[in-house]
């Protein structure tokens, strides 16, 4: 039941975000809050929290039982709290209950509540599709197999559900990255069809769907096509300003990237770094790789400096960034630095290869980069 939770704290956050007088903190960053354990106080003065939505779920056979507490930080004190008994069926209900609570113990007037907000109106499919983004995330061969059997349970429900189909569009990629595609083309293909269904058919403005259509052409070498829609994505982007999602500065900095516009890739990965300084660590080592291409190596070692050996669930983060300190020290000619690093590089727990590090830039328009930065590690004995 673990999916109840996650549902929970993503339709709230999503309903919450629509209303421009609100600003609500990103998920990852809310993630960092709960797992530090960081104090109301310090919410307040660090994070500029006015408010806190807390929940507790307990679940007991087929009954679940949701605690909620609205806390005002700068009143310092408890403006909502309630108990709901609940069934698994009877979750939408109470998301929205939630949501309205929080709505009007903020004095947000004119609120109202999407359903379009969520994949489907049906538990069952709400239920799978976030165990199977859950499963996606971890990026292994076996939670990827997970992923996709409930891809194929959702769609045999509903067959037409864009949200599933885009999901299975990104898996399909995830599964040729991961090796397991026993016919590349065909898979991409496949993956780039359901990106161009979803933007003509259901959201021509949808960021992800972009990202999943440009980076599907550009692992097909058709890089004309595949960064034909990158002004649009900035364009979007900028519309959305401060109610865009940290996802959508992701995605928008990647394809960017991919397409060589790094000072803009540079500039939107800073902002994905104001708006969700949380966010999944693979940012961090790719706004590296755009300032090198900026030939920004005072930058780049500023950076990485601090951030590296921090606690990062993302494989390989701190082996890459200590990979980057070995190009600097090389690009400056400073040889004994560089061996210095690459030893250091060599005593840290996750083992890289140079296969491993090009397939970041499969789908990246110009490879010189990737191809240079190989070459260097390689000299002092990557293979």
């Amino acid at each position: 039941m673990s999916y109840v939770a996650t549902g929970f704290t993503n339709h709230l956050g999503t309903s919450l975000s629509q209303h421009p007088q609100l600003d609500v903190v990103p998920e990852t960053t809310a993630n960092f809050i709960d797992k530090n354990e960081i104090s109301n106080a310090e919410l307040k003065s660090k994070y500029f929290i006015n408010y806190s939505i807390e929940a507790t779920i307990q679940v007991s056979g087929d009954q679940i039982r949701l605690s909620s507490k609205i806390t005002d930080l700068l009143n310092e004190e408890v403006i909502a709290s309630e108990v709901y008994e609940l069934t698994e069926d009877e979750i939408f209900e109470y998301q929205d209950k939630i949501t309205d609570l929080a709505l009007q113990k903020m004095s947000t007037m004119d609120h109202s509540i999407s359903s379009n907000q969520r994949v489907s109106q049906n538990p069952i499919i709400y239920k799978k599709f976030i165990l199977a983004q859950a499963n996606m995330v971890s990026w292994t061969p076996d939670q990827h197999y997970k992923a996709m059997k409930l891809i194929d349970e959702m769609l045999e429900i509903e067959p037409n559900n864009y949200g599933v189909k885009k999901l299975h569009g990104w898996l399909l990629q995830q599964k040729v990255y991961l090796g397991l595609s026993e016919n590349y083309k065909s898979d991409i293909i496949k993956s780039l069809e359901i990106a161009k269904n979803y933007l003509t058919s259901h959201d021509i403005n949808s960021i992800d769907a972009m990202a999943l259509e440009s980076s599907n052409e550009g692992l097909l070498g058709n890089y004309s096509e595949a960064c034909s829609k990158v002004s649009r994505m900035n364009e979007i982007l900028s519309e959305k300003k401060s109610k865009a999602s940290s996802h959508a500065y992701a995605m928008t900095a990647w394809i960017n990237q991919n397409c060589e516009q790094f000072e803009i890739a540079n500039l939107t990965y800073e902002k994905l770094f104001r708006v969700s300084p949380h966010y999944p660590a693979w940012v961090r080592y790719y706004y590296v790789y755009s300032l090198f291409a900026l030939q920004k190596l005072d930058n780049a070692e500023k950076f990485i400096n601090e951030n590296k050996n921090l606690k990062y669930s993302y494989y390989g983060t701190n082996e890459i960034f200590q990979l980057c300190l070995v190009y600097i020290a090389h690009k400056r000619d400073q040889t004994e630095l560089a061996k210095k690093y690459f030893a250091e590089y060599k005593e840290m727990p996750n083992s890289l290869s140079l296969d491993y590090l090009g397939g970041d830039f499969s789908a990246a328009k110009s490879k010189e980069f990737i191809e240079d930065f190989k070459d260097v590690l390689s000299i002092y004995g990557m293979t």
